[in-house]
């Protein structure tokens, strides 16, 4: 057998034998009318310097496909909050820059703490999901979970800097 062939053998093994698995299907079942509240975005925008254009605009929109697309692991474009976007007939243009900004060219600073409070915020929903609560998480459980600032150290601009912990493989199912 190829090496190849092997991995992919292993690797079915690992899933048939996995005991959890997470109901992605509910998962976006769960979350299709799911938004934001400002409120909820403010408390995680709070305390995090040099986000004060996203802070006073208001809009939890960039939350809300964060968090959806955290929860779902689908691609956040087609998260319920930019397809609302594009039925209003509004360009999602920005939306897409704004997202693209955070996630992959300002991944340092205030914009990372922010991302990993919205990781432990998804983490919790999917939890939510997972069990059948009720998806009104509490945003500030997402702050008393962040990693003690004095741990991670500084970066350049003397802002603490986060450091996301590794995330093991979750198995998967396909629906």
């Amino acid at each position: 057998m190829a090496i190849f062939d092997t991995a992919v053998e292993n690797v079915a093994q690992h899933l048939d034998a996995a005991t959890t698995r997470v109901d992605f299907a509910n998962r976006r079942d769960r979350m299709a009318d799911y938004s934001l509240s400002v409120a909820d975005w403010l408390v995680l925008l709070d305390g995090l310097p040099r986000l004060d254009g996203i802070r006073k605009a208001k809009d939890s929109t960039i939350g809300s496909v964060l968090l959806w697309s955290g929860v779902t692991q689908g691609e956040r474009m087609c998260s319920p909050a930019a397809e609302m976007m594009r039925r209003q007939g509004k360009s999602t243009q920005d939306l897409s820059s704004q997202l693209t900004r955070m996630t992959y060219m300002d991944s340092r600073g205030s914009t990372l703490r922010l991302m990993r409070r919205v990781e432990l915020y998804s983490g919790l929903l999917a939890n939510a999901c997972d069990e059948g609560l009720d998806l009104r998480v509490a945003a500030i459980d997402c702050i008393a979970d962040e990693p003690n600032n004095e741990s991670r150290g500084t970066n350049v601009g003397g802002e603490p800097q986060a450091t996301l912990p590794y995330a093991a493989p979750t198995t998967l199912t396909m629906s």
